[in-house]
Parts: structure tokens; C-alpha cells; sequence
């Protein structure tokens, strides 16, 4: 039996086209085998990273959304592609990787700036949300959730008649968590920094009266026995503690905890460096006054 190649797009071989055009169409097709190493050697050539070959089409982002490609999409972010480029529908990276269900691709888009609530121009206008419901993709569920997703109203309905009854009870239970911070086993710690450090966390935010808070359930969780230090529930915990005005002001040797991974190495090293000069150097001033502060937002 004769074993026939992989056949190339059509618009490799429809008609010639220009160097360009097949410079376009060769990082499509890197995009859509998922080959990181050729999609990286026709960015440096040249290629266009938010081509689509025409209006309605996608755009090489939102194929490696759709087809579970995470380091593709990590180069193409990582080289200035539109987070948010639309199709003909308004629909985004997002939507793609929320209706396959790529939950991995989903934050990568969304800690790169993706919008968690843009909805589609189709029938029905679904949001990211919306579709991981419909398609039954609990994890995406939870993910965008934990980004902050709106909720609608009709998500629990729509799992339910899809017959997505985990995702139903799931939303059912979840049902008065509105922030990010509202799902402190979902957010990782140094997102959680991020929300705590940005002015208007708010930790007793609540969907009614006596309603469940962040802060609530972090203690849930300290007297359970989960919230270990540097947790997201400790953090909380240790926010609330510290109040907002001291967690989100300049670095202190208070605040250190909620800053970036970045910011804490530079801190430490300066503090290293500083100890260091303070021996040779009595008279120094504290290296916690004179530079560690800098050295944090770096």
C-alpha cells in the first residue's frame, strides 16, 4: 500500500503566491501541527502575527486555542499577538479555549490580559462561561470562576438540560461567590497577591447580608487546617490582619509577602548586599530604609 504525505493547506497550493503569502500560510500550518519550532522561525522571518486570511477567519492565536497548542500560544503572546483579536461571530481566544475545554490555554490567555465576560455576536451571545457550560468542561467552569467570570443567571439551567450535572451543583453551591477571592482553593498564590495588592479587594465583599466573604472562608479553611502560610487563604487572613492601606502601599518589611515572586528575590538579595555592606560600613543606614524599598519595584 502506498503511503501517500501529508497533504498541505489548500492555500498553499491553489495557485503561486507571493514569498509573503506563504510565509502566512507556512506559520498557519505551524499553528495547526501544534510545531512550536517552525511557528518561532517564521515569526523571525517575518510573519504577521494576527494574519487571518480573511475577515471572518480566525487568527493564529485562536487555533492554537482551539487546538490545545499551549506553547504556541505562549509564543504568540509572548511576541505581541492580540489577546482579544474577534472573528466574523466576536469570538475570541477565549471562546475557543472555553468550548474545547483547553483550561491550560484559558489562563494563559486570561493572565495575559484576555477578557473573562466578552461575548460572542452569535445567536445567544455566550460569554467564555456560558460556552464551557453548554460543552460540559467542569474544570474550565472552575477556572473562569476563579478569574471573576459574571454570572448570568441561566448557567445552572443550561448545565442541567445538557444533563452537566456536576457543573449544575457545582455552580449551585457556589452560588453567592462573586470575586475571585471567593474561591481561594481555586486562585494560586501569586495571583491572589496580585487581587490583594490592586486597590478595592475587597474581603468582606458578599453577596448579601451575612453572606459568605472571602474572608469567611478563609477561616473556614485556617480552621480546617488548610490554610497553610503562603496559601491564598492565608493571605487573606494575613490581609485582613494588615489592613488594605498597608497591603497595598509601598513595600515594608509588613507587606513583603504580597508582592510578586520577582520583587521578593530582589528584595532578598539587596537585603543580602546590604547586610554585607553594613559590616564593612557601621555607619550605613539601615538597608531596609535606604534600598530595599526600590529594589522591590524593579
Amino acid at each position: 500500500m502506498q503511503i501517500h504525505a501529508c497533504r498541505q493547506p489548500f492555500l498553499l497550493q491553489c495557485r503561486p503566491v507571493s514569498q509573503t503569502a506563504r510565509m502566512q500560510a507556512e506559520l498557519m500550518l505551524a499553528v495547526w501541527t501544534g510545531n512550536a519550532v517552525a511557528a518561532r522561525k517564521h515569526l523571525a522571518d517575518g510573519a504577521k502575527i494576527d494574519w487571518k486570511a480573511s475577515r471572518a477567519a480566525r487568527s493564529p492565536l485562536a487555533h492554537a486555542a482551539k487546538f490545545g497548542h499551549a506553547g504556541i500560544a505562549s509564543i504568540l503572546l509572548d511576541n505581541g499577538a492580540e489577546v482579544d483579536e474577534l472573528d466574523a461571530q466576536h469570538y475570541t481566544a477565549l471562546h475557543e479555549a472555553a468550548r474545547a475545554g483547553h483550561s491550560f490555554i484559558a489562563d494563559l490567555l486570561l493572565t495575559a490580559g484576555a477578557d473573562v465576560d466578552r461575548v460572542t455576536g452569535s445567536a445567544g451571545s455566550y460569554s467564555a462561561l456560558r460556552l464551557a457550560v453548554l460543552f460540559g468542561h467542569p474544570e474550565m467552569v472552575y477556572l473562569l470562576c476563579s478569574w471573576g467570570a459574571q454570572r448570568y443567571g441561566g448557567e445552572m439551567i443550561l448545565a442541567t438540560v445538557k444533563g452537566h450535572h456536576a457543573i449544575a451543583g457545582w455552580l449551585a453551591a457556589k452560588a453567592d461567590c462573586i470575586t475571585p477571592l471567593h474561591y481561594p482553593t481555586l486562585v494560586p498564590p501569586e495571583r491572589a497577591r496580585r487581587l490583594l495588592r490592586a486597590r478595592g479587594a475587597d474581603l468582606r465583599a458578599a453577596r448579601d447580608p451575612g453572606g459568605r466573604t472571602p474572608l469567611s472562608l478563609a477561616r473556614e479553611l485556617e480552621a480546617s487546617g488548610n490554610a497553610p502560610a503562603g496559601s491564598t487563604a492565608w493571605l487573606v487572613l494575613r490581609a485582613a490582619q494588615l489592613g488594605s492601606e498597608v497591603v497595598t502601599g509601598a513595600w515594608s518589611r509588613h507587606n513583603h509577602v504580597f508582592w510578586p515572586a520577582a520583587s521578593r528575590r530582589n528584595v532578598v538579595g539587596a537585603l543580602l548586599a546590604g547586610a554585607l555592606l553594613a559590616q564593612r560600613l557601621p555607619r550605613l543606614a539601615d538597608p531596609w530604609d535606604c534600598v530595599l524599598r526600590h529594589a522591590a519595584e524593579e
